[in-house]
């Protein structure tokens, strides 16, 4: 559904990756197993005017990516923001939620 998508926002933000998450978690979403890093290690400066200049569905998925971030900060304001979206396709992801 969204993996276009998702392959076009990690293309434009891993330009500004400093290095490649370590840790991941998996969940099942409608039936496909979702990867989910535990930290990101995105450029903050990137991401933050990634997520300004974005839109729809281009931005929640950058926000989703936020909520990984290894700054507490970001990971705090891409979450307030997500909360407030409607969108069906997100959902709580963490480590502690899925048993591990």
């Amino acid at each position: 559904m969204l993996r276009s998508a998702v392959r076009k926002v990690l293309a434009g933000v891993s330009i500004g990756e400093w290095h490649v998450p370590q840790h991941v978690f998996e969940v099942n979403m409608d039936g496909e197993t979702l990867r989910i890093p535990y930290r990101l290690y995105y450029d903050p400066a990137l991401l933050r005017r990634e997520l300004n200049n974005s839109q729809s569905a281009t931005r929640l998925i950058l926000l989703c990516l936020g909520t990984r971030h290894y700054d507490g900060y970001l990971r705090q304001e891409c979450l307030q923001e997500l909360l407030k979206s409607k969108a069906s396709w997100l959902t709580p992801c963490s480590p502690w939620l899925s048993g591990r």
